[in-house]
């Protein structure tokens, strides 16, 4: 297929602070807001703090000085607070009442985007889109593997970080063609609109912690592990390989094959539970 599908997430400055009375343990993911409807509804009636601006050229020139030492990447700002319950609001829920106080940057994610450089990103994306479809792959995926996306979609929304509802919906809708065209390959088997090249997808029951890649070539093995959304680990260390791709087999084996001619009713029901989750989220944010 020829379409590409980018999305592009940026970390936002943007977030809610909850506590209770009687600690509830949400086991399900984004349930806090099947029980707190106004959390969904942008916090309408929560306080906001609005956080200083800051000098960002000024830790943009920090960050390019200290890119070669070891360490985390930096991602974010800090500043120091200080609130009270004065500083927020009690939400009435059943059974249960919840403190609300909504902190957000002075900037939006549109605002945050309009700051990015669009072409090179777009570069990058489809450079890596290409070497893709360049190459035989299999992919292990989860129930969790959309379901990352719609809690970010669906944390930013609720905490107003967004200007307009319509950039989320607009994330959701290529998060729905991404979707589309992974399913298009695993009907298939393969991938690529010249070149047929195999294309395996296994269903994991055991939710993964990291995203990771490894790619081998000519013998050699290298590792990607994402650690938090930024932060990432490279390696072409044979014992790590070697360990990572033993892991990985095991995974395999105890994992279900919906692409190709296998597993043609799994698959579908694969696809459908992770297009209807995606469905669900573009309801609540238009309701």
């Amino acid at each position: 297929m020829k379409r590409n599908v980018f999305i592009i997430m940026g970390l936002l400055a943007s977030f809610i602070i909850a506590a209770q009375v009687n600690t509830t343990i949400y086991e399900k993911r984004g349930g806090v807001f099947e029980n707190f409807p106004a959390l969904m509804s942008n916090q309408k009636g929560t306080p906001v703090k609005t956080m200083p601006s800051f000098d960002l050229q000024t830790r943009l020139n920090e960050d390019q000085q200290r890119k070669d030492k070891l360490g985390p990447l930096r991602f974010g700002y800090g500043f120091e607070v200080s609130y009270t319950l004065d500083d927020g609001i009690w939400m009435t829920g059943e059974n249960s009442k919840t403190w609300s106080l909504r902190n957000q940057s002075d900037k939006s994610f549109e605002r945050f985007c309009s700051h990015l450089d669009r072409e090179r990103i777009i570069s990058l994306y489809q450079q890596i889109h290409h070497a893709f479809m360049l190459i035989p792959s299999k992919e292990i995926w989860t129930v969790q593997t959309v379901g990352v996306t719609l809690r970010l979609v669906e944390y930013f929304y609720a905490a107003g970080a967004f200007e307009k509802k319509d950039t989320a919906l607009n994330l959701l809708d290529q998060l729905v063609g991404l979707i589309d065209s992974i399913s298009h390959y695993a009907d298939l088997g393969m991938k690529g609109d010249e070149q047929k090249l195999p294309f395996f997808m296994y269903d994991c029951s055991v939710d993964l912690d990291h995203n990771l890649f490894m790619t081998q070539k000519e013998g050699q093995s290298r590792l990607f592990i994402m650690l938090d959304t930024v932060n990432f680990i490279e390696t072409n260390n044979n014992g790590i390989c070697n360990t990572v791709k033993k892991l990985n087999d095991d995974l395999i084996s105890k994992s279900t094959l919906i692409s190709g001619e296998s597993s043609v009713k799994k698959r579908r029901r694969f696809f459908k539970k992770a297009k209807n989750k995606t469905e669900e989220l573009v309801k609540k944010i238009e309701s």
